[in-house]
């Protein structure tokens, strides 16, 4: 075969293939493959390379096309089979991924990798302890297997058995010392079994990831929690609105620290945040970037504080520190709105469906159908978007008015729960602004919650107005919604005086 005037042999034009792959050179490696199949049409390594070259550019249809015209030519190839079985698996073609899997590990019964990825497909569907067999068999064949141990790990935290999956995490680091994922992951299992120094320690891996490697995109240092004696920190909101409610009540010490605080925050909260305390300026988060001509000497991502204040479960700042205070010109909007002597309750079912663990955290207006015997309440939807609009199909003798059209941002938001009595709501940015805002509070948590509601407690150190209601096993809420409609049966609510201002 001539290239760059050269004659390569067949074994050493796939050894050119695979090396240009790795550098991810694709239209090179396309190229290359094209030449051998005009002579080899059925060269299997050849369909294999082309299939592994879509797979990274995420076109997977093309990926598994190429891959599955590999096995058929080498049926024998173990590997050829697994790779087609993780792009069944990313199209969620489970059961053919698995049928690959398990074909590969018959060929080849000291195939690790083999092993791990049929693991994989089988967490993913739902089937536990084939999968936990399977990881062990992976490192049985290889027990510094460091991506095995990471995984096993992952399947024991879906799980929630939170010493098995801290046991895993540790494993993998100590293989791999610089294994960001499992570091990661080790965070979220010390902060939810309540061990907060370690925690926010581990916790600051997360700065590494490809999501927020933005945040030290910056040419000044990052501030470690000393004296800044007049210099200027830029406090940088990282995640979540929810995220930075919770966080804000570090902003005093920092503030105590002896600098000028500029904190940069989503846009949705600039309104509500323009009283905080031991905030000289807001800036609004406009993308990964700073805007231009921002002077500050060093800076500190949010989340971060906690770690540098060296937070534990008995020295957590209370929300009532930095409380979130409603602009007075917003509250006669609402005042009218919401008169009468009923308990009003405002009620929240559902969060951004672009959460990574919405499905597990969301309900349905549907599931809240108890709640037509509650009529001594006057129940108020705060659910913004699309989910909003199952108020206007309530279960059947459940009334509930629907808010989300007058509610232009969180600032509204914010005034209509000063203007209720008790806000029931899943794990969203509404639980941290109500609770933030000292208003009783009551979150349903799904089976395995976000690591700051910690294990089993009904109540939460982050605020002392918030009640936690857990799901008893996966995807059933039917418990938690019975619990809550018999506490509102025989729960002293407290009335809200909407004519008093804050």
């Amino acid at each position: 075969m001539d290239h760059n005037s050269k004659q390569f042999t067949l074994s050493q034009t796939l050894q050119l293939i695979q090396n240009q792959l790795k550098q991810q050179n694709f239209k090179k490696v396309d190229n290359l493959c094209q030449q051998i199949l005009k002579h080899h049409p059925n060269q299997a390594e050849t369909l294999q390379f082309l299939g592994l070259m879509y797979q990274k550019q995420n076109q997977l249809e093309q990926a598994k096309h190429y891959l599955q015209q590999a096995v058929k030519y080498r049926s024998d190839k173990a590997e050829f089979r697994s790779n087609l079985g993780v792009v069944l698996q990313d199209l969620q073609q489970l059961d053919q991924a698995i049928e690959q899997y398990q074909l590969a590990i018959l060929i080849k019964p000291d195939f690790v990798a083999g092993f791990h990825n049929y693991g994989l497909a089988l967490q993913q569907k739902g089937e536990f302890d084939r999968a936990k067999a399977a990881y062990h068999t992976a490192l049985a064949l290889k027990p510094d297997y460091a991506e095995g141990h990471y995984n096993l790990g992952c399947l024991h935290h879906e799980l929630l058995n939170v010493e098995p999956a801290i046991q895993a995490y540790r494993k993998a680091i100590e293989l791999e010392p610089d294994y960001i994922s499992a570091h990661r992951n080790l965070a979220m299992m010390l902060l939810v079994k309540g061990e907060l120094i370690e925690g926010f320690a581990e916790y600051e891996w997360r700065l590494k990831t490809d999501e927020l490697k933005a945040l030290q995109a910056t040419p000044k240092p990052q501030w470690q929690g000393e004296a800044l004696t007049g210099k200027t920190i830029l406090v940088r909101a990282e995640q979540g609105l929810g995220d930075t409610i919770q966080f804000i009540r570090y902003l005093p010490w920092v503030k105590q620290q002896g600098g000028k605080v500029i904190l940069e925050c989503p846009p949705p909260l600039l309104k509500l945040f323009q009283y905080l305390t031991g905030v000289d300026q807001l800036l609004p988060r406009t993308g990964k970037h700073l805007p231009d001509k921002v002077h500050y000497d060093v800076y500190v991502p949010l989340l971060s504080l906690a770690y540098y204040y060296k937070t534990h479960l008995d020295n957590i700042p209370l929300p009532e520190c930095n409380p979130i205070r409603v602009p007075p010109k917003y509250l006669p909007k609402w005042q009218t709105r919401m008169t009468g002597h009923s308990l009003r309750i405002g009620l929240v079912w559902a969060g951004s469906p672009q959460h990574p663990k919405d499905k597990e955290r969301s309900c349905q207006l549907r599931d809240f159908a108890p709640f037509a015997e509650l009529t001594q309440y006057h129940f108020y939807s705060l659910q913004k978007g699309e989910t909003a609009k199952q108020a206007d199909d309530p279960p059947q003798g459940f009334s509930i008015q629907r808010l989300d059209q007058d509610l232009d941002d969180f600032t509204d938001t914010a005034t209509v729960i000063a203007h209720l009595d008790l806000i029931i709501t899943v794990d969203t940015a509404v639980a941290h602004l109500a609770a933030a805002m000292n208003k009783p509070t009551w979150v349903l948590l799904a089976f395995n919650p976000d690591w700051r509601w910690l294990l089993q407690r009904s109540d939460s150190p982050w605020y002392p107005s918030m009640r936690l209601f857990r799901q008893a096993k996966v995807g059933d809420w039917t418990n938690v919604i019975q619990q809550i409609t018999q506490l509102l049966k025989t729960a002293k609510i407290q009335y809200t005086d909407t004519t008093a201002t804050q």
